[in-house]
């Protein structure tokens, strides 16, 4: 059997961070982040809990990774090029955001878990300000171009929209409205403003 190649070797490592950063979305999100120990991530990735130190140093820094990771998500989520049509744009993404909070996504379900963690407010902070941040700045474009008078109050209110139904829908299941709420959101957000 021949040596790995740098690429080879490069790839696995890759794909080791990727597996405990999922596993660690997944145990953070479902137990909460003071209850999940790097023992228990790494044996939701499948990997000695020595090797999930290789990769970070502590849980915390193991977090803020997460948020980086996130904002990758957010990033490939993101409207499409400026000059497509906006309407079309936003659509796209209240149905991608509507099917992330139906099939209960993870990584929804982290962001949402993250935030509302009183203890820990002041470490993360920043970070989930960031991500708000990075998640929105495409929606002030957007609404801009379909004429919204305020186009960042816009994009916060679609935002809290959105998130409020996200949360109506973890609390209820299939007892809350969720077809009538994107019915809604479409019917309100999704169209050119008139002059």
């Amino acid at each position: 059997m021949s040596p790995k190649s740098s690429r080879q070797f490069a790839a696995m490592r890759s794909e080791s961070r990727q597996k405990i950063l999922e596993s660690a979305l997944e145990l953070f999100a479902l137990k909460g982040y003071h209850s999940s120990s790097m023992s228990a991530v790494a044996r939701h990735a499948g990997i000695s809990k020595g090797l999930i130190y290789n990769y970070f140093r502590s849980k915390e820094e193991l977090l803020f990774a997460i948020f980086d990771y996130l904002l990758q998500i957010f990033d490939a989520l993101s409207p499409g090029q400026p000059g497509s049509d906006p309407v079309m744009q936003l659509r796209q993404m209240t149905e991608k955001n509507f099917d992330m909070i139906e099939r209960g996504d993870k990584h929804y379900r982290f962001i949402t878990g993250i935030m509302t963690q009183p203890a820990l407010q002041d470490l993360v902070h920043h970070y989930t300000g960031k991500v708000m941040r990075e998640k929105l700045r495409p929606f002030f474009r957007l609404f801009a171009q379909l004429g919204y008078p305020d186009p960042v109050q816009a994009a916060y209110s679609y935002a809290a929209m959105m998130d409020g139904i996200g949360l109506g829908y973890i609390a209820m299941g299939d007892e809350y409205p969720l077809g009538k709420m994107k019915e809604y959101v479409l019917r309100t957000f999704c169209k050119k403003q008139e002059s």
